[in-house]
């Protein structure tokens, strides 16, 4: 009975990843998908090293390397701190403020009664939290996969870290309903919060 109006980004950056049609194919055509601006500076550096590859091996890679040299000098350290920044709650952070802007207008316009957010990307829960507190209605989040627990080593300074625990808290605490993909994630969530 529910009447679905999908709020997403143009041209999100897409890691090398195709689009995938087949499943854009099944959504139904009475489904609105409205699509916002996005500013993603961290993907847009990335692409530019068009030498790089994103993968899970160059990532744990990259952070021995990290861990492993004993003193940063003032360059690398400021490269790592915009470098967590950007990632910060995730890297499509930059696509946040078009959305809430985008998404109090729809809420208004089509009269939307809850919110419904699915992560991966956290920066969509994030988006929803800031919906719900704005217009009081109910936040349902999704968790496909952990937010803040997946990769207790991902940032370079505690503090950044720290934000985007207290960024998982927020949402978990603004949540009428919380969905978790396996009871072993939901007791990990109970635990942490």
């Amino acid at each position: 009975g529910w009447e679905p109006v999908v709020l997403s980004c143009k041209k999100p950056f897409n890691w090398g990843v195709p689009d995938d049609a087949i499943a854009l194919n099944e959504i139904p055509s009475q489904v609105k998908v409205l699509r916002t601006a996005t500013f993603e500076p961290f993907n847009r550096w990335w692409k530019l090293k068009k030498t790089r590859r994103a993968t899970a091996a160059a990532h744990r890679k990259e952070l021995a390397m990290q861990q492993a040299a004993k003193e940063l000098n003032g360059k690398a350290t400021m490269k790592h701190f915009f470098l967590d920044f950007f990632n910060t709650p995730d890297r499509v952070q930059g696509w946040i403020p078009f959305a809430v802007w985008r998404g109090l207008r729809i809420m208004q316009q089509e009269r939307i009664d809850a919110i419904f957010a699915t992560s991966p990307p956290a920066g969509a829960l994030v988006t929803a939290c800031f919906l719900s507190k704005l217009t009081k209605k109910p936040l349902v989040v999704d968790y496909q996969d952990p937010w803040t627990t997946n990769n207790p080593h991902r940032y370079h300074f505690r503090i950044m870290e720290k934000i985007n625990r207290k960024l998982e808290e927020i949402v978990l605490h603004q949540s009428r309903y919380i969905i978790s993909m396996s009871e072993t994630r939901k007791e990990e969530m109970m635990r942490c919060f």
